[in-house]
Formats: structure tokens, C-alpha cells, sequence
């Protein structure tokens, strides 16, 4: 009955109608069915982004604490840059540490201003950061006779869901100049 022809079919289909539309016995259900997959979408992309900027932040403790544990030190050995290696992975908890790169540098400077690098330590995945370079964030802060300490810790965060925000590299690097003595040396 797809075209009405006479006037009682008219009637019926009006009928039909005015019945449907003021049905509402089943409308709760039927807008919790609609919303549901939209409430859930957002759910899980807020949970993602808070998981997101929970591990940024974590990096970004991580190369401050690194940072400033090795301005502290006279002298470092290997034995002592592991230890911090360990305290960057205990900062990273509850995050899984096998993506977590870590690069810590002496950028020092003689007498002449010639920079170079007075010690490197790498860990982690990749060693976090250019490997053999100069960190070119650092050559401006370095004097002659002196020397910066910088750490660079990055992270692949996986996503939680891994709907949004997968596999997203973080990298945050720390300066800090040595707090007890002009340059740090490695024994």
C-alpha cells in the first residue's frame, strides 16, 4: 500500500501515524541506544588524553630529576649514572619502561670556548636524542671553563585502548648546570 486511493486508507494511514508518534513507551530506550556509542567514544578518548598527558608529565620529571641528581654529583661513575637510570625508571611507573630512550650529556667548555662533550651515558631504547652529537639546545649555555648537564628522556607512549594517540613520542630534555663543581668529570 504504498499510494493511498481512497479515503479510508487515508484515514488509516493518518491513523497509524497520530499511534506512532505518540507512542513513548520505548523512547528512553531508544535514545539510550543512540547516545551510548557516543558517551562511550568520549569516554574512551578522555581516558586516553589523560593517559597521554599523565606519561608527558612523567617525562618531563624524569629529565628534571636526572638532570638535577647529576648537578649534584663532584664526579660520576658508570656505576652512579645506572643508578640514575633506575631512579628515571621508578619515576616512569607505572608505564612500561622498554620504550623509554634516555641520553644524559656533559656539554663542557675549555678555555678557549671550544665546546665539546665531556661524557655521555645512553639507555634505554635508543639512547633518547641524536647519539654523538652536541645537544644544540646546550652550546649556548656553556662559558668558557664551564659545563652543562643535560638529560634527554623520550618515551613511545602506546595508547590504553590504542584507538587514539598511538605509538606518540615524547622527548623533553632538561638543563642544568653543575651545582658543586665548574665541570663534572666521568671516573
Amino acid at each position: 500500500m504504498l499510494f493511498a486511493t481512497n479515503r479510508s486508507e487515508i484515514r488509516e494511514i493518518k491513523l497509524r501515524l497520530s499511534k506512532f508518534a505518540k507512542e513513548i513507551r520505548a523512547l528512553g530506550a531508544l535514545e539510550f541506544a543512540l547516545m551510548v556509542p557516543v558517551l562511550l567514544l568520549l569516554w574512551t578518548g578522555t581516558v586516553e588524553l589523560a593517559a597521554l598527558h599523565l606519561a608527558s608529565r612523567k617525562v618531563t620529571i624524569a629529565a628534571q630529576s636526572a638532570a638535577d641528581l647529576i648537578s649534584q654529583e663532584v664526579s660520576v661513575t658508570d656505576a652512579t649514572l645506572e643508578d640514575i637510570e633506575q631512579a628515571i625508571n621508578a619515576i616512569m611507573a607505572p608505564y612500561p619502561t622498554d620504550t623509554l630512550g634516555i641520553n644524559l650529556v656533559s656539554v663542557t667548555a675549555d678555555n678557549d670556548g671550544n665546546v665539546g662533550i665531556g661524557w655521555r651515558y645512553n639507555g634505554g631504547f635508543a639512547g633518547g636524542g641524536a647519539l654523538g652529537a652536541i645537544p644544540p639546545r646546550a652550546i649556548p649555555l656553556v662559558e668558557r671553563n664551564d659545563s652543562v648537564i643535560v638529560a634527554i628522556v623520550t618515551y613511545r607512549h602506546r595508547g590504553i585502548f590504542d584507538l587514539f594517540f598511538t605509538n606518540t613520542e615524547i622527548t623533553e630534555e632538561a638543563f642544568v648546570r653543575p651545582r658543586r663543581v665548574a665541570q663534572i668529570p666521568q671516573l
